[in-house]
C-alpha cells in the first residue's frame, strides 16, 4: 500500500512553489500577443477607423487624463493533471508619490502632447474653449484625482488614480474611456456633449486617456512542475487602454468616429525605485498552515504570497513617466498624422 509514496513525494518536491520575488534593474512590459498559442505579435499601434482621420487639421481638446496604477497583483498557478496546485501571487504597492507629484506628471503630458500636435500641423482648440460649449461642459465631471478600485484592471482590488490637467475642471471620462467606467449615462456623458460640439462648430473632438503602470511581472505556470511570478520596476504606458479618440458631429456615421491604439506596452529605460519585501510573519505563518491543510487533501504543490512595496523617489519617478508619455505622444500623434 505504499508503492506511491516516492512518486507522490517526488511530485511534491518537483511542484513545491517558487513564490514571488524582485528583481534588480528595469522590467519590460509584457509583449502584447494573440492568435493560436499567443504566436502573433500585435502592432506597436492600432487605429480603428482610419478614414475618420482623414483630412483632418483642426481638433478640440474634450478631454485629457493620466491614470497611475498605486497597488496591483500578478499571481500565476500550477497544477499537475489530476491534481489541483499551488499559486504565486505578488501584491505591489507604489510608495513615496504624492497627488502633486502626479499632478505635476499630468500637467507637463498635457503641454507635450499640445505642442506635439501642433508640430505635426494641427490647429488645437484648447480644452477651456470647448468648456464653454453649455452641452459639453454640463456633462459629468469625476473629482481631480478620481481613483478606481472596481474594475480590477491591474488585478483583484487594484488601485488607479486618475488625473486631468490641473487647468481642467474636473475628469471627464468618455464613453470606452476606462473598464467598468461608463463616464455618465445619455446626455450626461461627454461623449454626446462633444458631437453636439462637434456639430455646432465643425470641429472634431479628442479624448486622450494614458494610463500608466509602476512594475511589470514576468510569470510562469499552468500544467508545469513549477510557478513563479518575477515583478520589477518599469514605468510603463500600458497599450488597449491607453489612446487617443476621435469624435464627430451629432449626426456622422459612426466611420466619422476613430480611435488611435497603443499596441505594445512603451516603457522607460529609467529607474525610480527601491523594492522590499513587507510581508508580514503572520502572513507567513498562515500560508503555510493553508499548505499543510491543502496537503492533507491531496493538493499538490504551495501556495506562496509577497508583499512589495516600490519605494519610489519623486524626482525619478516623474523623470520616468514624463519619458514614457513623451514616447506614447510620439508614436500616437506620429500615427495619427500619417493618416492625414
Amino acid at each position: 500500500m505504499y508503492r506511491y509514496a516516492l512518486p507522490l513525494a517526488a511530485i511534491l518536491s518537483l511542484t513545491a512553489c517558487e513564490g514571488p520575488s524582485a528583481v534588480d534593474g528595469v522590467a519590460k512590459g509584457k509583449e502584447v500577443s494573440s492568435g493560436p498559442f499567443g504566436l502573433i505579435k500585435s502592432d506597436a499601434v492600432k487605429v480603428d477607423t482610419s478614414s475618420a482621420f482623414k483630412g483632418l487639421d483642426k481638433v478640440a481638446i474634450g478631454s485629457f487624463t493620466v491614470g497611475f496604477a498605486t497597488y496591483k497583483t500578478a499571481s500565476t498557478k500550477t497544477s499537475v493533471i489530476g491534481h489541483p496546485g499551488g499559486s504565486s501571487n505578488a501584491r505591489n504597492t507604489l510608495k513615496g508619490i504624492d497627488d502633486a507629484t502626479m499632478q505635476k506628471i499630468t500637467d507637463e503630458a498635457y503641454k507635450s502632447f499640445l505642442s506635439d500636435l501642433k508640430s505635426k500641423g494641427y490647429t488645437v482648440v484648447g480644452h477651456d474653449e470647448i468648456m464653454k460649449f453649455a452641452d459639453f461642459s454640463s456633462t459629468k465631471s469625476y473629482p481631480n484625482p478620481y481613483e478606481d478600485s472596481d474594475s480590477g484592471f491591474f488585478g483583484p482590488k487594484s488601485t488607479t488614480r486618475y488625473f486631468a490637467p490641473s487647468s481642467f475642471n474636473g475628469v471627464k471620462l468618455f464613453m470606452g474611456d476606462l473598464p467598468g467606467t461608463m463616464g455618465g449615462f445619455a446626455t450626461d456623458n461627454p461623449t454626446v456633449g462633444a458631437a453636439k460640439y462637434a456639430s455646432a462648430n465643425g470641429v472634431k473632438v479628442l479624448h486622450v486617456v494614458y494610463v500608466l503602470d509602476f512594475a511589470n511581472a514576468d510569470s510562469s505556470g499552468g500544467l508545469r512542475w513549477t510557478n513563479q511570478v518575477k515583478v520589477g520596476q518599469g514605468m510603463t504606458v500600458v497599450p488597449t487602454v491607453s489612446k487617443i479618440g476621435l469624435i464627430a458631429d451629432q449626426g456622422g456615421l459612426a466611420s466619422d468616429n476613430g480611435n488611435i491604439i497603443l499596441g505594445q506596452p512603451i516603457t522607460s529605460e529609467k529607474q525610480f525605485a527601491t523594492i522590499s519585501d513587507a510581508t508580514s510573519d503572520s502572513d507567513v505563518v498562515g500560508e503555510n498552515v493553508v499548505n499543510g491543510l491543502a496537503g492533507l487533501t491531496g493538493a499538490v504543490g504551495m501556495s506562496r504570497s509577497k508583499d512589495f512595496e516600490f519605494n519610489a523617489r519623486p524626482a525619478d519617478f516623474k523623470a520616468a513617466a514624463t519619458d514614457a508619455v513623451k514616447q506614447a505622444n510620439t508614436a500616437l500623434i506620429g500615427k495619427m498624422a500619417g493618416l492625414k
